[in-house]
């Protein structure tokens, strides 16, 4: 299960080791924590090399643009090296670990001690799951306190909500097209139902959103609709697979609507906002774009490549 933001926060910061050089933290601990896959058989300089390589698409948009002005190539694996040469020290203790199989007792076990940078390189960028996301923010962002780490942990989640709702949407599609219901309708019919029969367009205009007319006010929509969109949808299809009734279609269409409706009250009951307030005039590419400029820079500022 999941642990909630406040709680993964304050894990860290009990976790947080306070050295001449800055914070540091245990492997161990972060391995507990985010459920990071860790061979406890091997070295951790090896587990931690593991995990770069395998995380870090933002290392490869590092790595082109640093090739693209150097006649030696560098390469990940060399990165990665240069990453826990400069950032980690070996250490031997007693500890866990917690592992798919129960806890692993370490007697005398060699773990590492890791500052932010290595830390928010091991957790994978993509994954909001297990406080991935959180974890990176929190790493990134050290010294702010936690409502502005939240208040950005809820604007980059746009990424990830505005993906699976693109999921569902195409699982939409597929299942209309196979009852023969034209998906733009279906589409213009639940757009009413979860804004109050405000179209794209006014809603655009309404907000001030500088956009493309074909541009869906999905990339522009919050974490919050985002996520209630799709739990509506995910619903519907959830029930359609259990169905036994002679107008299957017919049934999906409604239960989408009826659980569209309910989600937009329970936007206004629960967080005191409607859908159409929860719009942003950055859209979900153009914040991708930016949270990987910020990742690129942020491991420039820890890794000096000599232009040789």
């Amino acid at each position: 299960m999941t642990m909630p933001n406040s709680t993964i926060f304050e894990k860290l910061e009990n976790a947080k080791i306070k050295t001449i050089n800055g914070p540091r933290w245990l492997m161990s601990d972060l391995v507990n924590i985010f459920h990071l896959k860790w061979n406890y058989h091997i070295r951790p300089d090896a587990n931690i090399r593991s995990l770069i390589l395998n995380n870090n698409s933002y290392f490869d948009q590092f790595i082109t643009t640093t090739n693209a002005r150097r006649p030696n190539k560098i390469t990940g694996e060399s990165v990665a090296d240069k990453i826990i040469m400069e950032n980690t020290k070996t250490i031997v203790h007693d500890y866990s670990l917690v592992t798919p199989n129960g806890i692993q007792e370490m007697k005398n076990g060699m773990d590492a001690m890791v500052n932010n940078f290595v830390a928010w390189a091991t957790l994978n960028p993509n994954l909001p799951i297990d406080g991935g996301l959180f974890g990176r923010i929190y790493f990134m962002d050290l010294g702010t306190d936690y409502n502005q780490m939240t208040a950005r942990h809820n604007e980059l989640s746009r990424i990830f909500m505005r993906r699976y709702l693109a999921d569902k949407e195409k699982q939409i599609s597929g299942i209309l097209y196979r009852y023969n219901i034209n998906f733009r309708d279906f589409a213009v019919s639940a757009h009413r139902t979860f804004f109050n029969n405000i179209d794209s367009e006014p809603l655009k205009k309404m907000y001030n959103i500088s956009i493309r007319k074909s541009d869906p006010i999905a990339n522009y929509m919050g974490h919050t609709s985002l996520r209630a969109k799709f739990n509506a949808y995910a619903d519907a299809i959830d029930k359609l697979n259990k169905t036994t009734m002679t107008d299957p279609a017919s049934q999906f269409i409604q239960t989408v609507m009826r659980n569209l409706y309910n989600a937009r009250n329970d936007m206004i009951y629960h967080g005191n906002k409607t859908p159409e307030q929860d719009l942003s005039r950055v859209s979900v590419p153009q914040l991708a774009k930016q949270r990987t400029r910020e990742s690129v820079e942020f491991i420039k500022q820890h890794i000096h490549i000599a232009h040789r």
